[in-house]
């Protein structure tokens, strides 16, 4: 999955328009970059990210983090700005550790 990074000026701008953590939970990737998972699920929000998470195989998420990368973070921090978020998942090595990390950053 190739990513271009946005700006982080556009990213603090969002945030700033948008307030909340819950609503950039929900904020939508573009067209382009959308998120489509090992199997063809399209994942459009950080909340579908954390839904997908919930139900996804052991062995969707060894394809998106295993080989020293994380498509996850990936998406994170280059389609949505969430840097520091992005980085906790990167240093997760479970699926479980994950979806904490997710839920405790956006409720």
């Amino acid at each position: 999955m190739a990513l271009k990074k946005t700006s982080p000026k556009k990213g603090l701008i969002k945030r700033f328009l948008l307030g909340t953590e819950d609503d950039l939970k929900n904020e939508e990737a573009p067209d382009e970059k959308f998120f489509e998972m090992q199997g063809g699920k399209i994942l459009k929000t950080p909340a579908d990210l954390i839904g997908a998470l919930k139900v996804m195989t052991s062995e969707q998420f060894d394809h998106h983090t295993k080989q020293g990368r994380n498509d996850f973070a990936n998406w994170l921090w280059f389609v949505f700005d969430e840097k520091k978020l992005a980085d906790k998942i990167f240093k997760t090595k479970t699926q479980s550790e994950t979806l904490r990390i997710l839920e405790k950053h956006y409720v």
